[in-house]
């Protein structure tokens, strides 16, 4: 019931007309539900799979090892994107900005010229 809950406003706010209307802040927190969503899948299907894997079933060991592989680098991959994103974001922002030197070595240009 969980997922479901989780996967009807995935599902929903996926339609173009929809994404539009909602913004894209708002649209971009609700698809964070993304995240649960899939880590409950891997928790559904660890209690799912949970028996034939205790009684020795190698498929349902396998499935359960792929579900996990899966999420695992799927959370690797987003990671990865995240700081990369931000490692982009960075420059960007240190440009419009001078550096902490900059402003210190006017200062004491400043300073010594105002003495001399």
């Amino acid at each position: 019931m969980a997922l479901v809950v989780l996967l009807v406003p995935l599902a929903i706010t996926s339609i173009d007309v929809v994404r539009r209307r909602l913004g894209a802040m708002p649209w971009k927190r609700l698809q964070r539900l993304a995240y649960p969503f899939f880590a409950l899948i891997l928790v559904h299907a660890g209690c799912y799979l949970a028996k034939p894997v205790l009684g020795g079933s190698a498929d349902a060991s396998l499935n359960l090892a792929v579900y996990a592989l899966l999420l695992a680098t799927y959370g690797v991959l987003r990671v990865r994107r995240a700081l990369a994103d931000r490692r982009a974001s960075e420059p960007a922002a240190s440009e419009d900005s001078t550096s902490g030197a900059e402003p210190l070595l006017e200062l004491l240009e400043s300073e010594y010229a105002a003495i001399a």
